[in-house]
């Protein structure tokens, strides 16, 4: 079937708008150095010893460094699954800094295409999935991992975190009055939870974590709702195909946890340090600071680890509605009057819940103390800052569902006026911080990066029995996945 001129057009839009979104977030690779970011040694060290092994071991995996000096990069376990494009660019004659800014390029395009797509997908229209596309790709906190961490798995992970909330905001409404779909669509659901959860998993571990955070108080926010059976089969599904897919990674990562020299490093000492200030959130314009520590230095050059002023001023705004105007019969239909408005306030309050955990008033360090499962728990976690990643997603998703629903109570032109704002306090704010991290931030030039990454990395060349059947699982479970697509993509087209 053919697309008709208009949507040809609309599609031919986004594709321009998606690369002037990457433009942006991309202005500090458009130099001839790279940003020192606390990881990048521990980065380009891995990129190097990947593109070294390709072509002698499959799967690559890196090993695991216990040593104090190296930190956190060098103890945990990945699955290093996206650190392959960077190997592969490298291994080719790509310079090793120019692989690694080629690799953040493109994960600047694939998370604003992700990110306008599923925004589009949550609120039904393609304006909101634009402006929801700016203010994900452009948030505070992903622009300060990118340039003052320097992780590329967590950057991959940031590409993927959509598909998680598109994923648990259909968990949510379809197949409900008002849902958009099936109770057969809403079965299929596990496969897109799936998917996400699979994508984080191989991107960063850290990630993973968060997203079962999330899933978990989603769940909970559902109430009555989640111990349906269709629920529960769906997040059974979810459940048992993820463990399946990605045993070949999740199961030697458990096994290498058994080791203390590994898991020592990854444990904060003084975990409530690395905590976030309330203050944080609520930036207008974040000063690009690198400090991680504010245990010890407070908000002396911390870094940006909020959503953006612009996704707080539209959650003023709903919270106004909601206690100055929630009797209003046009705002009530904002508020109360869908099943997507209801999940916006749900999504707020978990994202509130997560707000509370990353901040360093709340007492980790006592649990950490008492109980060796909250230690697990934060050495897979490793700050409670992280927890504000997950924070700040779920705001967004909030302000973006939100501007959706605003559409169907405002005048058309007030409505484009009120994008357009949301936009450009976004912009001016994303320019601002970047500028900053540009003109404060430590570099590291090309001519250096070869002698940069010299942590001491090795490849994963013995591999016990245990490991290979969970490889065989998970190319089994790939294998029954890819079948079922085959069978459905056949049963649609009939």
């Amino acid at each position: 079937m053919k697309k008709s001129g208009k949507e040809t057009k609309e599609m031919k839009g986004m594709k321009w708008y998606i690369l002037l979104i990457a433009a942006v977030a991309s202005v500090p690779l458009m130099t001839d150095y790279v940003l020192e970011g606390s990881c990048l040694e521990a980065t380009l060290s891995r990129i190097r010893v990947i593109s070294q092994g390709l072509g002698t071991v499959f799967p690559i995996r890196v090993g695991t460094l216990g040593n104090m000096d190296y930190g956190y990069s060098a103890a945990a376990f990945q699955a290093d699954v996206f650190y392959l494009i960077p190997g592969l660019l490298h291994f080719l004659g790509v310079g090793l800094g120019e692989a690694y800014k080629l690799t953040l390029l493109l994960f600047n395009l694939l998370t604003a295409a992700v990110a306008c797509r599923c925004f589009e997908k949550c609120t039904g229209r393609r304006e909101v999935g634009v402006v929801g596309g700016m203010l994900y790709t452009w948030c505070p906190y992903r622009c300060s991992e990118m340039y003052l961490t320097g992780d590329l798995g967590e950057m991959a992970a940031w590409t993927f975190l959509p598909l998680l909330a598109l994923g648990l905001k259909l968990l949510y409404t379809e197949d409900r009055e008002g849902g958009a779909g099936s109770a057969l669509e809403y079965g299929r659901l596990w496969v897109l939870l799936t998917w996400s959860f699979s994508l984080l998993a191989v991107s960063s571990t850290v990630f993973l974590f968060l997203a079962v955070a999330v899933m978990v108080l989603v769940l909970a926010a559902m109430g009555r709702e989640t111990i349906k059976r269709r629920t529960l089969v769906v997040v059974g599904k979810t459940v048992g195909a993820v463990l399946a897919v990605n045993a070949w990674f999740l199961v030697p990562m458990l096994l290498r946890m058994r080791d203390v020299s590994v898991v020592g490093p990854m444990i904060l000492q003084d975990v409530r340090s690395r905590g976030m200030y309330i203050a944080q959130y609520f930036t207008v314009f974040s000063w690009g600071g690198d400090g991680v520590l504010l245990g010890e230095n407070g908000m002396y050059k911390a870094r940006a680890m909020g959503p953006g002023i612009a996704v707080i001023l539209i959650l003023l705004f709903y919270l106004w509605i909601l206690f100055a105007r929630g009797r209003e019969e046009r705002w009530r239909r904002v508020v109360y009057g869908s099943t997507e408005g209801r999940f916006a306030g749900r999504m707020l309050c978990v994202s509130a819940a997560l707000m509370l955990f990353s901040l360093n008033a709340f007492p980790w360090d006592i649990f950490q103390d008492k109980n060796m499962v909250f230690s697990i728990i934060l050495a897979l976690l490793y700050s409670p800052a992280k927890l504000g990643i997950a924070a700040d997603m779920g705001l967004i998703v909030t302000a973006c569902i939100l501007l959706g629903r605003f559409a169907e109570v405002m005048e058309e032109k007030s409505y484009k006026l009120l994008l357009l704002a949301v936009a450009c306090v976004s912009f001016g704010t994303t320019q601002f911080l970047l500028g900053k991290i540009l003109t404060t931030q430590n570099f590291v030039r090309q001519a250096e990066i070869e002698a940069f990454g010299n942590v001491p990395f090795s490849l994963v060349t013995e591999e016990s029995i245990i490991w290979r059947f969970c490889e065989a699982v998970s190319v089994a479970a790939l294998f029954v996945c890819g079948i079922m697509w085959i069978m459905r993509r056949r049963k649609s087209a009939s």
